[in-house]
């Protein structure tokens, strides 16, 4: 009986010590996923003061759609016949 009862004592200890291990990974991987999203934050904002900084954020929207009225003129369509 009590090579059982020590048995018992002993497995409840690993499933005790198991679910620790668990919970701690738990919150290291939750910490991964905030450095992740406080860098990709601050990406954001380096580039938004950048922008700002550089004065070009209203001309570079229209910069990055003037090529389109370009290429639209200089395709050329094979003609079949």
């Amino acid at each position: 009986m009590r090579a059982v009862s020590l048995l018992r004592v002993a497995a409840e200890a690993e499933l005790l010590r198991l679910r620790h291990m668990l919970m701690r990974q738990d919150a290291g991987g939750l910490r991964v996923i905030a450095a992740v999203f406080a860098v990709c934050v601050l990406v954001l904002v380096n580039v938004g003061g950048w922008q700002v900084l550089r004065g070009s954020s209203s001309r570079s929207t229209q910069h990055s759609f003037s090529w389109a009225s370009t290429l639209d003129a200089k395709v050329v369509v094979p003609h079949s016949g």
